[in-house]
């Protein structure tokens, strides 16, 4: 007797097939008594012509395990749908019936599902290794390249053949997925992928035998249709929450960018290196320059603000630095909502509000501002954001080879491209496969091997107490006091900063390594802005801590919410780590939006709570979610009162430069370069920049000056 739910069901679309359906029913009997403990055959005639129907009726009757299922004539498609609804196997196996794929291939598939987790799905793959392709005509090898390298681009990436007529899925994989298609025509195993995709089932190659066959219906006749039905899968299945999120993130990204593009080359930090720049006869020249220094190694920071000098051609300075300025902070925007991987209405909500946290970040907010002619310390976030995203995509070589380049670009302009290596390493242990093991031990090489030039080889060292003024509790110290209080016992202050930096992202406070909310507390009059801070960021850092409570007591796998909570706490202790020698409020740009990540993942979670909870604990929750929302927008909108105060300094310093200059005496660049320094001041002089003495008074009050 037959098993009422079979180990495998072998389900076959048949359109006029009397030449081959018998063979192919008596070879698939012999492997499957031989291969597996129970099966089925069900062959879908979709409205044969010939003897199709009558051959497999008299197989049917002779053997209750093959299935005939007859249908009037419409698609493949919709026989396999019919046919896999009809299965009852736990693994439900589709094949053709021309035997273009030889039967003896089905151990190939059989063999993955003895795996500890094996796949859901499990495609046969005539590009994979130990795949050879027989008798196959050229035109139609060249059709079948340029067809997935379009689905491939388009809507299934990572799949080297989505066409192969062998696939095997679970039941709950075909449940998934055979009653949402749509499409009828040769494309529809692209949305059969595609859909797998979208219900993040676990989709696995194999490679097989194929052979080509003269008689195939498939051929250049087709023309542009399966093209067209990939553009129309794409559309049709198109996201709509993510749509809202990168709209969303435009709008912010466009009102950021138009106030960075309104602001002048600022004069302090910014014209020594473009005077040197200028100065410098080659990249090389600007590369190799520093090496020997003491306490910092940035060669690439030198090269690529010579880089950007020279592209600026002696006359665009603004538009090449700003510009550069400006689309930096369009990509980490970008890669920040594009690692949330947005799907549903809860994620765009969880997104929405993790933006409002990283644009209110006084991190981010510090960040920005920087402006040195390049602003290293963004460049490093998207440095970050950008490992990150490759940490969530599918592992291959190029995406090893990238990090690798990335990180190694990263700690050659700024310290903080260590944490390049702390994200990819963190992302991997957390259960982001993006990068292989190979690759992560080849970036770890990469790491030991800076660490070696720069303090055995160069002996550059790390900044000391006498580098520069530091916050310490309630005030900043300038270097003879630090050296004075804490040139015995430097740890002492180090601890302390690296205390601090956790604290700032986490409750705001102290910036700068000073607590401005005790002292304003002590003074007796704390301001607007630092009480909607403070409250913000408690708010949301204890809504995390319960997040991370309630999965960690679920016990259930980690999912994306988890593998970023895991991530951003790595890379906020390590940032805070690397902020021993001094805090400021831009070294802890990485860990701030990191905090955002993490803010994401815990609204996600409250708001799926909220969706069982009781009427009293919703409530409750959405209220917390709303009042730290708001305090959160507010925070935002205050980053264009501040961007815009920054644009009338840097235009005022331009204008006092001369008055400057002629009281403490020009430097001899200056004296070399006075063209320059010229006509950098005339394009700060003529950009307008709105005047803060016309803002209201409670501008100061809640978003500071």
């Amino acid at each position: 007797m037959q098993t009422s739910t079979p180990f495998l069901s072998v389900v076959v679309p048949a359109l006029n097939e009397e030449g081959c359906i018998g063979a192919f029913i008596d070879q698939m009997r012999r492997e499957l008594s031989i291969l597996v403990p129970s099966w089925e055959i069900v062959v879908v005639d979709d409205g044969s012509t010939d003897r199709t129907e009558t051959i497999v009726a008299a197989e049917a009757r002779a053997d209750e395990r093959i299935r005939l299922i007859t249908r009037p004539h419409h698609s493949m498609a919709a026989a396999l749908q019919q046919g896999m609804a009809a299965a009852k196997g736990r693994w439900r196996f589709m094949a053709d019936a021309d035997l273009a794929v030889p039967v003896d291939n089905l151990g190939r598939f059989l063999t993955l599902l003895r795996a500890d987790h094996p796949p859901d799905i499990i495609i046969g793959s005539r590009r994979a290794a130990g795949s050879p392709r027989i008798g196959e005509r050229w035109w139609r090898h060249v059709v079948d390249r340029v067809f997935n390298y379009a689905v491939r681009a388009l809507a299934v990436s990572g799949i080297r053949d989505t066409q192969c007529g062998f696939k095997m899925f679970s039941a709950a994989a075909a449940d998934a997925v055979f009653p949402r298609l749509t499409i009828t025509g040769f494309a529809f195993d692209v949305e059969m992928l595609f859909l797998a995709r979208r219900a993040g089932l676990d989709v696995r190659e194999v490679g097989i035998v194929w052979h080509g066959r003269d008689d195939s219906r498939v051929g250049l006749c087709r023309g542009a249709a399966p093209f067209a039905d990939v553009l129309r899968i794409r559309w049709r299945w198109r996201n709509v929450y993510a749509i809202w999120a990168y709209a969303l993130t435009a709008i912010l990204a466009a009102g950021l960018a138009y106030d960075l593009l309104r602001m002048p080359i600022q004069v302090f930090d910014s014209l020594g290196d473009i005077l040197a720049a200028s100065q410098s006869r080659s990249l090389w020249d600007s590369f190799e320059s520093a090496f020997g220094g003491t306490g910092y190694f940035r060669p690439l920071r030198s090269a690529q603000i010579k880089a950007l000098f020279d592209l600026s051609s002696g006359r665009h300075y603004w538009l090449v630095f700003r510009g550069l300025h400006a689309a930096l902070l369009v990509g980490c925007l970008w890669l920040f909502i594009r690692a949330l991987r947005v799907k549903t209405a809860t994620d765009f909500a969880a997104a929405a509000f993790a933006l409002t946290v990283l644009t209110g970040m006084f991190t981010f907010r510090g960040t920005v501002q920087e402006a040195f002619p390049i602003n290293h310390f963004l460049e490093m976030l998207v440095c970050a954001l950008a490992v990150l995203n490759l940490a969530q995509s599918r592992a291959g070589w190029g995406v090893d080879v990238a990090v690798c380049v990335i990180f190694a670009a990263a700690v050659l302009t700024l310290e903080s491209g260590l944490l390049v290596w702390v994200v990819a390493f963190a992302a991997w242990v957390a259960g982001m496969r993006g990068m292989s093991r190979r690759g992560l031990i080849g970036l770890t090489v990469l790491l030991v091997g800076y660490l070696f030039v720069r303090f055995e080889f160069l002996t550059s060292g790390t900044p000391g107490l006498s580098e520069r003024s530091a916050g310490f509790l309630l005030s900043v110290l300038d270097p003879p006091e630090l050296q004075q209080r804490f040139g015995n016992q430097p740890h002492v202050f180090y601890a302390y900063n690296v205390m601090a930096s956790v604290l700032a992202v986490l409750f705001s406070e102290p910036q700068s390594g000073v607590f401005v909310a005790v002292r304003s507390w002590l003074q007796g009059h704390v301001p607007a802005r630092v009480i909607v801070s403070v409250a913000a960021s408690a708010t949301t850092t204890f809504l995390i801590a319960w997040a991370a409570w309630h999965l960690r007591r679920s016990r259930e796998p980690l999912d994306s919410g988890a593998q970023l909570l895991i991530v951003a706490a790595a890379v906020i202790v390590a940032n805070a780590m690397l902020s021993y020698a001094y805090t400021k409020d831009e070294i802890m740009s990485i860990g701030g939006a990191f905090y955002a990540l993490a803010v994401y993942a815990a609204v996600r979670v409250a708001i799926d709570r909220a969706g069982s909870a009781r009427l009293v604990a919703c409530a409750c929750l959405a209220t917390v979610l709303l009042v730290a929302g708001g305090a959160w927008a507010v925070r935002s909108a205050g980053l264009h009162h501040t961007l815009r105060l920054q644009a009338f300094r840097h235009r005022g310093d331009w204008a006092e430069l001369p008055a400057r200059r002629k009281a403490e005496g020009e430097r001899p660049a200056e004296v070399n370069r006075g063209w320059l320094v010229d006509a950098l001041r005339n394009s700060a002089l003529a950009m307008p920049a709105p005047n803060p003495y016309f803002y209201p008074r409670w501008a100061e009050q809640v978003w500071g000056d």
